[in-house]
């Protein structure tokens, strides 16, 4: 009888260890099927603050964002159409972003970098299985690139909004194939939503999920994100650095 009920034990073990593992496994965030939570994303504007503290513990502005959301008319289709402005007191980043609806699909990224009076563009079509530069593109700078895209990826440079149109809920991993538009080869991050945490904006409470990651390099300080549980907007996020320093994103207005 002993014996028995210390194999049941066993098993039982195994059995609650088998659930939680599978429990804990990543959702594959399929690119080209409808976002559970595509609705989030509403036309507006976004303004947020980066700034760096030092190894003394001293802020220093780095640069102010500005981020439009909208939805226009593209070759008689609706898409989503994201446009990004840095602003700091070296020069300007733009961004200009278009998607397919609902799927988060990338098409286009443009990026207009400014440094003394200077424009330097470069212009990327994203196609299922590569990305490729714009040749079309007047002043292109990366007219003739091209990198393979075994599984069709999403834009890293909305890393932001693709996470707002995610089903978070604690406990939820998600495993996100991601590419900056120029640089190597795409890879699927793991996005963890690690707990909840009240932050005061504005004066007034506000609910937030814990989402993070470590950018697939496991010696790196984790990265934090605080997501708005109502609209699902990433209200701050903060990137401790491995040389002590600690990069922060805030939600302004």
């Amino acid at each position: 009888m002993m014996r028995f009920l210390s194999f049941l034990c066993v098993m039982a073990v195994a059995t609650l260890g088998q659930t939680q593992a599978a429990a804990a496994s990543p959702i594959d965030v399929e690119l080209g099927k409808s976002l559970a939570r595509f609705g989030k994303l509403k036309p507006g504007v976004r303004h947020y603050l980066r700034y760096k503290i030092g190894t003394d513990g001293v802020a220093t502005p780095m640069d102010l964002q500005r981020k439009e959301i909208r939805f226009d008319q593209q070759e008689g289709q609706r898409r989503l159409h994201i446009l990004q402005h840095w602003q700091s007191a070296t020069g300007a980043l733009d961004l200009d972003s278009w998607f397919e609806d609902k799927t988060f699909r990338p098409l286009t990224h443009q990026r207009d970098r400014t440094r003394d009076a200077t424009v330097t563009r470069e212009g990327f079509r994203f196609l299922p299985d590569r990305i490729i530069g714009l040749a079309d593109q007047p002043d292109n700078s990366r007219k003739d690139f091209e990198i393979a895209a075994p599984v069709p990826t999403f834009n890293f440079e909305a890393d932001l909004e693709t996470l707002q149109a995610l089903p978070l809920k604690k406990g939820a991993e998600f495993r996100i194939v991601f590419y900056h538009p120029g640089g190597g080869v795409p890879a699927p991050y793991i996005f963890k939503v690690a707990g909840q945490e009240k932050l005061i904006i504005g004066g007034s409470p506000l609910d937030c999920w814990v989402v993070t990651t470590d950018y697939n390099d496991p010696k790196r300080p984790i990265a934090r994100f605080w997501v708005a549980k109502d609209s699902q907007t990433v209200v701050k996020v903060v990137s401790p650095q491995p040389d002590g320093t600690t990069f922060v994103k805030s939600l302004l207005s």
